[in-house]
């Protein structure tokens, strides 16, 4: 298995926002759904499969995803169904890893273009 290095704070180089989707009603009693800030944090984000971003830009965007590993501080709170934003981009939480270990990092596996945010 691939031995990590430790996190580095250089490493954390982009700002995210880490969503939750919040149920509520609206004035006729329907149900809604909105998304509420959990926290806004510094990530390292990679894209770890899928097509490159050339041919992502070339095929059909309706139907084609990138795979995301995001790396933020260690926290607990963040699970799968949530959501990142940054700088427009929108990336669907499907899975967390926690370095229980050294409690040093947690990793985000996103998904962009998959339910396009919604």
């Amino acid at each position: 298995s691939e031995r990590l290095m430790p996190l580095n704070a250089g490493q954390l180089n982009r700002v995210i926002t880490i969503q939750s989707r919040v149920a509520g009603v609206d004035a006729w009693g329907q149900p809604t759904q909105s998304w509420e800030t959990l926290a806004i944090t510094w990530a390292w984000i990679k894209a770890v499969s899928g097509a490159s971003a050339a041919e992502q830009m070339a095929g059909d965007q309706q139907t084609s995803s990138v795979n995301y590993s995001v790396r933020v501080r260690y926290r607990t709170d963040v699970t799968a169904g949530m959501r990142i934003t940054t700088n427009g981009q929108t990336l669907d939480i499907v899975g967390v890893v926690l370095d229980h270990a050294g409690r040093e990092y947690t990793d985000i596996v996103c998904i962009e273009g998959a339910r396009d945010g919604g």
